[in-house]
């Protein structure tokens, strides 16, 4: 995900479930991004199923 110039880097992403419930556009990019690079632990899938 892109982030703007000046920002520190994020290790890991804001809770997904926070991001899931208060801006459904960029939740599934950050799960796709989580599938991407093999984060399983990160990715939510409580939302999902």
């Amino acid at each position: 995900m892109h982030k703007p110039e000046g920002s520190e880097a994020i290790d890991h992403p804001r809770s997904a479930l926070n991001l899931y419930e208060t801006d459904f556009y960029a939740w599934p990019q950050e799960q796709t991004m989580l599938l991407r690079n093999q984060q399983w632990s990160q990715i939510e899938v409580n939302p999902i199923g």
